[in-house]
């Protein structure tokens, strides 16, 4: 389609003839190909392998597993874009560049558009995360916010703003009519605008998002459960948004301050100084691209649900336990599990956690309710199971499928596959589980009831106790009262008495000289 060429123009060419020189330029040559291959390894198949685990019958109707396959597959293609650059760097000792000068616009073009988009897609997810957590009937992100349609908006988005500052970024050198030259210049204005665009805005986000993400989750506003399993939770939410921020901070902070600055840092007059300056802005695009090879490991293996699904995948390219693994049946519950864990990596299972408590009667710990809870979605993974196991024929991609393939068509009864027996069985320890569970959770409901119970016994008692001291009081004070009364009865029926005694006295007093007065009259009548 255009021609490529990878032989060193004269003028540009660095002469070895400098030992130091020629020590940075081995450096660089060992490193850009060391490390970008490291990456090629790494990345393409790690982001491969999770597009194929996000979109197996556990995940795929999951709506954050588009998302995250997005992401992967921007980062495949970024990876195998722009890492093969540095095998030519190495080899040449100086950067890739084109002789055509249309296929470099389009190459320049197509690279910077599917950096930028990988790094947009981080800020993508973490605002779907949370939105999910925002929206509580999730009706807006089914209706408006359907994660293809956002992908595509963001694609289409990203690359009109990128047309300009590539065009304009891009400079052009005649190589003495032998060959045009097409490369970017750090002391274009495109360079604030570009690192702005791709670096500071989806960093800020991403920041600010994880940021109220976590404010919102530790908040009792939601209805979050707290218990021990919650702080393990939150725990673990904490380490994701603090290593996704820091994951992107560390890979994109390296080119937004030695790029616009590289000439500043190096004497570019000087070969010494044009090979370290190389040798620097390569080591820095590899920081950018390390984010794009690791951060699968980031998003995708702290959540549960994909490190169980992963391993049942490599359990299948194996080979290994086909007689007990099947990708469509869910994880066997193992009979030591005395409550239930619950992935929190998403904004979903964060949601997830918000439950609807009634008002009951008996009070309930927070362990029974999380026994409960577990119980419920037990017994709704066991009803899935058992519709699975009547509907379902015989359609799996493991070895093990094309042994049961192979049965007896004369026996006239129906016979059962392995993977029919393995859910059975499946079934049956499910069935065990949960009767222990429920034998725990009345035991815990009978020993909660008997130390209530104790209790209401002491605090009656005590009151009683109380309630019979004060009645004594009471008893002891009118028994007083009425002795009180009876004394004062008695002073007043004295008092009034000696009254009485005083007036007749009085009047006995006053009558004695009337009597003698008429004692010579009677004695004379006498």
């Amino acid at each position: 389609m255009s021609n490529v060429s990878f032989n060193v123009p004269s003028n540009d060419t660095i002469d070895c003839d400098d030992s130091e020189t020629l020590s940075v330029l081995k450096a660089q040559s060992l490193l850009l190909a060391t490390i970008s291959s490291m990456f090629l390894v790494i990345g393409v198949p790690g982001n491969l392998l999770t597009i194929v685990v996000l979109n197996g019958r556990a995940l795929k109707d999951n709506v954050f597993s588009i998302y995250l396959s997005s992401n992967s597959l921007f980062n495949i293609i970024n990876l195998l874009t722009n890492c093969p650059r540095f095998f030519v760097q190495a080899a040449i000792n100086r950067d890739l560049y084109f002789t055509n000068d249309a296929f470099c616009i389009l190459f320049r073009l197509f690279a910077l558009t599917v950096s930028t988009i990988s790094s947009w897609h981080l800020i993508v997810i973490t605002a779907a995360r949370l939105m999910y957590v925002l929206e509580r009937t999730k009706r807006f992100i089914q209706v408006y916010c359907y994660p293809i349609h956002v992908i595509l908006a963001m694609c289409v988005i990203v690359t009109v703003i990128q047309v300009p500052i590539a065009y304009n970024w891009l400079r052009f050198e005649d190589e003495k009519g032998e060959a045009v030259l097409c490369y970017q210049t750090s002391q274009s204005s495109m360079v604030y605008i570009q690192i702005v665009f791709q670096t500071v805005i989806p960093a800020v986000g991403i920041i600010s998002l994880n940021f109220w993400l976590l404010v919102m989750h530790q908040s009792s506003a939601f209805g979050l459960v707290k218990s021990a399993s919650s702080s393990r939770v939150r725990q673990n939410l904490v380490n994701l948004l603090a290593m996704s921020s820091i994951q992107y901070l560390v890979s994109m902070l390296p080119m937004c301050i030695y790029f616009p600055n590289e000439r500043h840092f190096f004497n570019l007059s000087e070969k010494l100084g044009k090979a370290k300056a190389q040798l620097t802005y390569s080591l820095t695009l590899l920081m950018i691209y390390s984010n794009n090879a690791t951060n699968f490991v980031t998003y995708c293996f702290f959540g549960r649900r994909f490190r169980i699904e992963f391993l049942r995948i490599i359990r299948a390219l194996t080979c290994t336990g086909l007689q007990s693994f099947n990708l469509d049946t869910p994880q066997t519950i193992s009979p030591s599990i005395t409550r239930p864990t619950v992935d929190y990596s998403s904004a979903e299972t964060m949601t997830e956690s918000k439950v609807d408590e009634a008002t009951p009667k008996v009070h309930e710990t927070r362990s029974s309710k999380a026994l409960h809870s577990f119980i419920r979605n037990v017994r709704t993974n066991i009803k899935w199971i058992q519709t699975k196991s009547r509907t379902a024929t015989v359609d799996y991609s493991s070895a093990e499928t094309m042994t049961e393939s192979k049965v007896d068509e004369a026996t006239p009864k129906v016979h059962e596959t392995r993977s029919s027996k393995a859910l059975h069985s499946f079934i049956r320890n499910v069935h065990t589980n949960i009767k222990w569970i429920q034998t725990k959770s009345r035991t815990g409901k009978m020993e909660e009831m008997k130390a209530c119970e104790a209790t209401s016994r002491k605090v009656r008692e005590g009151t009683s106790s109380k309630t019979r001291a004060l009645q004594a009081f009471f008893r002891n004070l009118h028994t007083n009262i009425k002795g009180i009364q009876t004394k004062s009865q008695t002073a007043t029926a004295a008092a009034d008495l000696s009254n009485a005694v005083t007036t007749e006295e009085i009047k006995a007093q006053e009558a004695v000289p009337e009597v003698q007065e008429d004692i010579p009259k009677v004695q004379e009548t006498s």
